[in-house]
């Protein structure tokens, strides 16, 4: 080993023994490990895993005040809201894990998180990547899903819960896996209305427009006051160009909430819209005047010009005939348009429940009187049992076709109750009647009924279990009369008449308006008599308490009389 070799192990010899020696000296991390990394960058990769409230202490540390700024401001508007919320459905749900409703609030805000990501995906805002956004997205989504299906586990009767799986996978686009989840949740619980609208939204979005109208409208029958569900099936007509149909939706909308200025919104574009389809139609009076009420509510530029058109046109047309005449021509006559929307595209049948009569023909017949009946045989011993002596009335029970008024008019003159304010369709307002009943409930044949001594009339106590359309109500009776339901084989369908006097004015059988002597389940009930000037029959709304009529191929429950 040469003398420079020996020296060089000597110096690392000794190096190491002083080292050694030396007790209190460390060596600097600094020197081994990874170098620090910024809070930015430590924030970013918190927020990465979810843990939004360590992010936020990063976030703080950050020595350039408008980086720090700037950072946190983009936390606090975009994300700040939702992840807290998130942090206290977490720890609600380690406090109360077999607790349903805290599975579905922790659902529900994941839900929100991946709303957030998907719009902030969509928008391509912000220093986040988009693709870490989309991974953000799923994650939430996912994970949504999955605190919603155990809140099934824990409550196997939840509709929301249902309800939020349905909605997390329309928003992903499973349009058959969200409708499947849809269509259990109404068959379950049928008088759920947020699922109605919901299947109503998805067949909007999927643009199945036949079968849009007929959910949002089941939808409002059974919550009047589901203003989403107005807006909805405005928004719905609108885009269809049936303009007339979504000018009185939104009208019964802001009825309801005049502070609604979206409504009010689409309402004027809906106007201005049917103003412009007068125009087309060379009904320049009409236009001209809707155009001045929309001008009177909200000053705009398009419906100005629309107006000074529609007057240019007006005297055009007025000088063209005056010309005409003159020459000892006819002038071309321009008929009455009672329906605008019906040429603009494919019109529906008229949505009766929501605008029964705007559309209808200006003068339709009244039905002839019919004479009074002998009153229908009741049970025997029925007068035994009676709890009070009431005079028995006389309802009409042939079946007849009525006008609008013909149902104010029979409302008023029986003195029946009808709660639900419809004067803005052009139906009976609320009105607090003076009919008495004197209810008995019996059983026959094992067969539940209810007499009712006040009209000598025997009703189903309960009715049929599904809803079923005009026609198949028919069936329905038929099959009663071959069963001979109660021992009796003439049943029938009621006349509104009758069913209308079923109604109190107050909520007495839970949310309904009808005495506990019924069953609840038949919330909406198809009474035989037609509605004039529509393919459609009058029915009674025990859940909201109105009478109103629906087209016959819509689906209403049945309650058979005798």
């Amino acid at each position: 080993m040469n003398d420079l070799v020996k020296k060089s192990m000597l110096f690392i010899i000794g190096i190491c023994c002083v080292l050694s020696g030396c007790v209190e000296w460390r060596h600097p991390d600094a020197l081994y490990g990874e170098a620090p990394r910024p809070p930015l960058e430590k924030g970013r990769e918190h927020e990465r895993k979810h843990r939004y409230a360590e992010a936020e202490q990063e976030y703080l540390q950050i020595t350039d005040e408008a980086v720090k700024e700037m950072t946190l401001n983009q936390l606090a508007s975009a994300w700040d809201s939702v992840n807290a919320n998130i942090i206290r459905a977490q720890e609600l749900v380690k406090q109360q894990p077999t607790l349903a409703r805290a599975r579905l609030q922790l659902a529900r805000e994941y839900y929100n998180k991946g709303l957030l990501c998907a719009r902030y995906w969509k928008e391509s805002m912000g220093d986040y990547p988009r693709d870490f956004v989309l991974e953000e997205q799923e994650y939430f989504f996912t994970a949504s899903l999955e605190q919603a299906k155990k809140a099934l586990q824990f409550q196997p009767v939840f509709p929301e819960a249902r309800l939020l799986m349905s909605e997390i996978y329309l928003v992903n686009r499973l349009h058959n896996e969200g409708l499947k989840e849809l269509k259990q949740l109404i068959r379950k619980h049928p008088d759920y209305a947020k699922g109605y609208y919901a299947i109503g939204n998805a067949y909007l979005e999927m643009k199945q427009y036949d079968k849009v109208e007929r959910y949002y409208i089941r939808a409002i029958k059974l919550d009047p006051d589901f203003l989403d569900a107005y807006y909805m099936l405005g928004k719905f007509y609108f885009e269809r160009q049936w303009y007339d149909y979504a000018v009185y939706t939104y009208l019964e909308l802001l009825r309801k909430n005049p502070k609604d200025w979206p409504s009010f919104d689409m309402l004027i574009d809906a106007c201005h819209q049917l103003g412009n389809y007068y125009v087309e139609q060379e009904q320049y009076n009409q236009a001209i005047g809707i155009f001045q009420a929309i001008l009177e509510v909200k000053s705009s530029y398009p419906v100005h010009q629309s107006l000074l058109q529609a007057r240019k046109k007006r005297d055009e047309a007025a000088l063209m005939a005056a010309e005409q005449e003159s020459q000892g021509q006819a002038p071309v006559p321009s008929g009455e348009i009672h329906a605008p929307a019906a040429e603009v595209g494919s019109a529906p049948s008229l949505p009766e429940h929501i605008l029964p009569v705007a559309l209808q023909p200006a003068q339709v017949p009244s039905p002839e009187a019919v004479p009074p009946t002998p009153p229908e045989e009741s049970f025997p011993g029925a007068e035994e049992t009676s709890a009070i002596p009431v005079a028995q009335v006389q309802l009409r029970n042939t079946p007849a076709t009525l006008s609008n008024q013909d149902i104010i008019h029979i409302i008023q003159q029986r003195g029946f109750n009808h709660p639900n304010n419809l004067t803005n369709w052009g139906l009976s307002g609320s009105v607090q009647g003076t009919f008495q009943h004197a209810y008995q409930p019996q059983t026959r044949n094992n067969d539940s009924v209810v007499v009712d001594q006040s009209t000598g009339l025997v009703w189903q106590q309960a009715g049929s279990t599904n809803q079923m359309t005009w026609n198949e109500a028919k069936a329905y009776i038929q099959q009663l009369n071959q069963n001979e339901f109660a021992g009796f084989a003439d049943w029938r369908l009621p006349t509104v008449e009758e069913l209308a006097s079923l109604l109190e004015f107050q909520k007495k059988n839970g949310n309904y308006y009808i005495d506990p002597a019924f069953d609840v389940t038949q919330g909406f009930c198809w009474s035989v008599d037609m509605a004039a000037g529509a393919n459609a029959a009058w029915a009674v709304a025990f859940h909201s308490g109105h009478v109103y009529y629906d087209p016959l191929d819509r689906t209403n429950y049945v309650r058979a009389v005798r």
